[in-house]
């Protein structure tokens, strides 16, 4: 399966969009996709590397093609005169809070000190995210396990009823 994933570009787009849909684990991973493209950006930008150029370098350390595909729209359109905040703003894959600060820091000239806050505001939120997820799939596994060996018990017990009872002779 993994094979699959690295030959094909479109079984990889697919995983990854899927994995961006899943209910809870959706969102960790985009957030820290987000964080690590973030943290690539800010280090370009405080480098002096053009940003076009930067755009196109973090994009390579995203690590999920559905996010590298809107950074390269992204690159596109700052490349055409665009901002990137309003390049951002139609492709909607970014949250709200990195479209924000990404506005602001090009409206104040400082890019790099506004992502730094969306960053260390990610670096503190992924570990939180991460233990609520385990705070609710903890209980979700002992119920499953209760029914499994429930299921278990009535697989050994119900023979030997049905072996037990009157009508069986």
């Amino acid at each position: 399966l993994r094979i699959l994933f690295k030959v094909s570009k479109k079984a990889a787009l697919l995983r990854d969009q899927f994995l961006l849909k899943l209910p809870f684990l959706g969102d960790v991973i985009l957030t820290l996709a987000v964080a690590r493209f973030l943290r690539s950006l800010i280090l370009m930008q405080k480098a002096g590397i053009v940003i076009t150029d930067s755009l196109a370098m973090a994009r390579q350390v995203v690590g999920n093609r559905v996010i590298e595909q809107s950074v390269a729209r992204i690159e596109t359109a700052v490349s055409n005169g665009s901002t990137i905040s309003s390049s951002m703003a139609k492709d909607r894959i970014f949250p709200s809070l990195v479209r924000t600060m990404v506005g602001v820091g090009e409206r104040s000239g400082s890019l790099d000190t506004s992502l730094q806050a969306v960053v260390d505001y990610y670096d503190d939120l992924v570990p939180r995210k991460i233990k609520t997820f385990f705070a609710i799939l903890e209980p979700g596994l002992i119920v499953l396990t209760v029914c499994l060996a429930g299921l278990v018990a009535a697989a050994v017990f119900l023979p030997l009823v049905n072996m037990l009872s009157p009508s069986a002779y």
